[in-house]
């Protein structure tokens, strides 16, 4: 997609899990290394993140 110029960015929902919830979905969320080599931005969403972080 990146190399036909229609992937833009990643964008991830819900971001805030990799800080409150188990190593499951910090495993999953480290797959997303692999996604580096597309050259794009990468776009974090949450809304519930504590204000902790």
């Amino acid at each position: 997609l990146r190399i036909r110029g229609e992937l833009d960015r990643v964008v991830v929902n819900e971001c805030h899990l990799t800080f409150t919830t188990t190593n499951e979905y910090r495993r999953k969320l480290r797959g997303l290394v692999l996604l580096r080599n597309l050259g794009c931005p990468f776009v974090f969403l949450t809304r519930t993140l504590p204000p902790l972080y």
